[in-house]
């Protein structure tokens, strides 16, 4: 209330005169009481089928300030283990260590953002991917197709150049020039008589 109120006793009854007077409180400014704004965030969880780090989703949202192109690890409410590069996990979630990471999460999957080489067109990987080429089986006149490139890899994954075996999403088989898989492919046991199948014949 104003000092400038004043308090006289009028016909028995307490009256409040004077000018500004007021006993409502002062509004507070909507600007520092809002809460901060929660920015959404997309990760890479560790999938079920294979233990490595899946397509990119949507994870939550984090009120921090993120850092973008730093790599961190969380994990959700059921302990799956996700992936993100803007230096951010979701509220709620606990940050764990890269070492608290299967490793196999790594090794089936070396790639570690969209802007990464798993997610270029094979056959525009350029000088700082590896290119992954690969054979298609005709699984009715069993010979090899003719090699193409199928899919590209980080150099950081350091794939030997050691042919192999390997399922594509569709459920076909393919016989690549190195260990390393595409995102989303099945490694398959090595097969001679399989991998020694003739070229079909064009």
């Amino acid at each position: 209330m104003s000092k400038k109120c004043m308090i006289a006793l009028l016909s028995g009854a307490l009256a409040i005169t004077g000018s500004g007077c007021s006993s409502d409180p002062e509004p507070d400014n909507p600007a520092e009481d809002a809460p901060p704004e929660c920015v959404d965030i997309n990760g890479r969880p560790v999938q079920d089928s294979d233990g490595c780090f899946g397509p990119e989703e949507h994870a939550g949202c984090s009120t921090k300030e993120c850092e973008p192109s730093v790599v961190v690890f969380g994990k959700d409410s059921k302990d799956v283990i996700w992936k993100f590069v803007n230096g951010c996990i979701p509220d709620g979630w606990t940050e764990i260590l890269e070492e608290d990471v299967p490793a196999q999460a790594f090794a089936c999957d070396p790639k570690t953002s969209p802007a990464d080489c798993g997610v270029k067109k094979a056959d525009s990987c350029g000088v700082s991917c590896d290119t992954i080429s690969g054979q298609l089986l005709d699984d009715e006149a069993k010979c090899w197709g003719t090699s193409a490139p199928v899919a590209c890899a980080n150099k950081e994954a350091e794939c030997p150049e050691q042919a192999s075996l390997a399922l594509d999403k569709q459920g076909n088989t393919w016989q690549l020039d190195t260990d390393c898989l595409p995102p989303g492919w099945t490694a398959l046991p090595s097969d001679p008589d399989t991998m020694g199948s003739p070229a079909c014949e064009e």
